[in-house]
């Protein structure tokens, strides 16, 4: 699978961490969530123009046996 994943990110109590407007409130929990944000971003953003470098994988690049055998074993110069 070819994803990108962070790790577990929970607000504690969350409940008291925002405001009646739906805001997050300035704490080092909000400190720490912006941070995370980005790096998302920062992860996120230069991978876009370049997903087929992302999305080739050797094992799905590499020979088989039987192919390569039959390609280094021919009677004849192609």
């Amino acid at each position: 699978m070819r994803l990108l994943t962070i790790p577990n990110q929970s607000v504690a109590k969350g409940w008291d961490e925002f405001d009646d407007g739906g805001r997050m409130k300035l704490s080092p929990c909000c400190v720490l969530m912006v941070d995370l944000i980005e790096d998302l971003v920062r992860l996120a953003l230069p991978t876009c123009d370049i997903k087929d470098h992302h999305l080739d994988r050797y094992s799905e690049r590499v020979e088989s046996h039987d192919a390569l055998s039959r390609r280094v074993c021919q009677t004849k110069v192609v």
